[in-house]
Formats: structure tokens, sequence, C-alpha cells
């Protein structure tokens, strides 16, 4: 997901068996690294979502978008979790502002037979 030249590259199923993670850098770091293809590497200044270690396959991030949720005027994000609560799924939405990068509001699905 590329959101600006300031505020790119949202990744979300990065992490280690699928928890999900959401690491964000801004477009001229991820350029300059040299290693924008590789699906493993860090890039400077880049700022993420504690990896979680207690939930295998929860899927964080599979789906993302971006938009101002509190009164500053950071970018902040918003983050399904199918697999979260025994496969009911939740929705969190992320403070930009904060690092590593914080939820700020989580909503609970329900399981839909």
């Amino acid at each position: 997901m590329v959101l600006t030249e300031w505020q790119s590259d949202t990744r979300g199923t990065r992490s280690y068996y699928f928890q999900g993670q959401i690491i964000t850098a801004s477009l001229t770091n991820i350029m300059s690294s040299g290693s924008t293809f590789s699906p493993i590497h860090s890039v400077r200044d880049e700022t993420k979502t504690p990896e979680r270690f207690d939930y295998y396959d929860l899927y964080l991030g599979y789906s993302v978008a971006a938009g101002h949720f509190n009164k500053d005027s950071i970018t902040d994000y918003v983050v399904g979790v199918p697999n979260d609560l025994h496969t009911a799924g939740s929705v969190k939405i992320i403070n930009g502002a904060t690092e590593p990068l914080q939820i700020m509001k989580a909503i609970s699905g329900i399981q839909v037979i």
C-alpha cells in the first residue's frame, strides 16, 4: 500500500507464522535502502507494531486502510485481523504517531456460520 511520498510501505503479513505486523517508512528511505524487492529487510526510520508471539495465524494487516482518527495530523491505520478472537475477527485502529505503533481502538467481530 503506497500512501504518499512521506508515508508508505505498509506491510501487513510480514512476520513469523502470519501474526501480522504493520510497518511504515518513507518512500525515499525505501528506495534508497537498495533492497526494495526483498521480503525481509529493515529501512531507516521505519515504524512498526510490536510482533505478537501469543497467537499464530492472526493475519493482522490482511486488509489495511489509512486516515485520520484522532486530533493530530499524522496518518493512522485501520487494519483487519480476520483470525482474531478464534476467527470471529476484529478491526484495529492504530495510532500513527506512536512508536512502536500502538492500537487506539479495537472493534470485535462476530462469527457468522
